[in-house]
C-alpha cells in the first residue's frame, strides 16, 4: 500500500468527521436552547445592526487590507476570504463565558450570524474569490443540510422532550469535540508538506494579526457594558470553522491549501481568543473584588 492510498483513506476520515462535527455541533447547540433563549437578546436592534455590520462588513474589509499587505499564494488568500464571511461559530458562547461575558446574548448572537452565513455565504463567495467555480446552489445547500436543519430538528426536540434534549445535549457536544480533534489530526497528517509550507509563509502572520483586529472592533462596537462588549468582541473574531470546512469540502477538494489554511486559522483564532477571555475575565474579577460590600447598616 503506497503513500497515497494511505492519505485517501485519511481523507476519508477527515472529510466524515468534518460532516459529524459540524452536525453535532449544531445538534448541540439546538438541544441547548429554547426560541425564547435564542430570540430575547436580538431585540436590541441597535446591537444587532452593529454585529452584522462588524462580520460581514468590517472584517472582510480586513481581510482584504491583510491579504494585499501581507501577499498570500491564492489558496491561504481564498481561505481568509472564506473565514472573513463565515460567522456564527458554535465556540462563541464557550469564549463568552471564559470572558464573563452576557450568556443570553452570546447564544442569540451565535445562532443569528450561523443563519445569515448560511444563505450569504453561496450569494457572496462567487464574486469574492475571482477565478473560482463556486456553485452557489451546491454551497447553500450542504450549509442548510449540514447546519440549518440539525439545528432546527434540535430546537423542535427541545421543545418537545426537554429533560432529553437537556440530557443528550452535553454527550452530542462531545462527539463534535471528539470529531473536531480527529479532523485537524487527519488533515494536518494528509497535508503535512502543505502545513510546513503554511509555517514558512506569512499566511500564519496573517492569522495573527487577522483576530486582535477584528476583536477590537467588535468590543468596541459593543457599547459601554462589558458583558456586551466582551460578547460582540469574541463574536466577532470567532469565525466558523464548521461552515469553512464545509465550503472547503464542497469547492475546494483539489486545492488543499484552503483546507489547512482553514483548520490552522482555526487553531490560531482559537488559541488568541481565549488568551483575551482569561485577561478579560481577570478584569472583571478585578472589579468584582473592588466593589464595596454592603454595610449592616444598607442591610437593614
Amino acid at each position: 500500500m503506497d503513500w497515497d492510498t494511505i492519505v485517501d483513506g485519511i481523507l476519508v476520515i477527515a472529510y466524515l468527521s468534518t460532516v459529524i462535527m459540524i452536525v453535532c455541533s449544531m445538534a448541540s447547540m439546538g438541544l441547548s436552547l429554547t426560541i425564547k433563549q435564542i430570540a430575547t437578546p436580538l431585540k436590541n436592534w441597535k446591537l444587532v445592526i452593529l454585529a452584522l455590520v462588524a462580520s460581514f462588513v468590517i472584517v472582510p474589509l480586513v481581510a482584504y487590507v491583510l491579504v494585499w499587505l501581507l501577499p498570500l499564494e491564492e489558496g491561504y488568500a481564498n481561505a481568509v476570504y472564506i473565514f472573513a464571511f463565515a460567522a456564527g461559530a458554535p465556540f462563541i458562547p464557550a469564549l463568552a463565558k471564559a470572558a464573563k461575558g452576557d450568556a443570553a446574548f452570546s447564544v442569540g448572537l451565535t445562532v443569528l450570524l450561523m443563519v445569515v452565513t448560511i444563505f450569504l455565504l453561496p450569494i457572496i463567495l462567487p464574486f469574492v474569490i475571482e477565478g473560482a467555480t463556486i456553485n452557489a446552489m451546491d454551497l447553500a445547500g450542504a450549509l442548510i443540510v449540514l447546519m440549518l436543519i440539525p439545528l432546527g430538528i434540535a430546537l423542535w426536540v427541545r421543545s418537545k422532550w426537554e429533560a432529553v434534549a437537556i440530557k443528550w445535549a452535553p454527550h452530542i457536544g462531545k462527539v463534535s469535540s471528539i470529531t473536531l480533534i480527529i479532523l485537524i489530526v487527519t488533515f494536518l497528517i494528509a497535508y503535512i508538506e502543505s502545513l510546513i509550507d503554511v509555517l514558512g509563509s506569512t499566511a500564519i502572520l496573517c492569522a495573527i494579526v487577522f483576530y486582535p483586529i477584528i476583536f477590537f472592533i467588535g468590543y468596541v462596537l459593543g457599547g459601554s457594558k462589558p458583558e456586551i462588549r466582551s460578547v460582540m468582541g469574541m463574536a466577532t473574531a470567532q469565525r466558523n470553522v464548521g461552515a469553512g470546512t464545509a465550503v472547503a469540502a464542497v469547492n475546494f477538494a483539489d486545492t488543499p491549501d484552503v483546507m489547512v489554511m482553514i483548520i490552522v486559522m482555526g487553531m490560531v483564532g482559537l488559541v488568541i481568543l481565549f488568551g483575551i477571555a482569561g485577561r478579560l475575565a481577570a478584569a472583571a474579577g478585578g472589579v468584582e473584588e473592588e466593589a464595596p460590600a454592603p454595610t449592616e447598616s444598607g442591610d437593614e
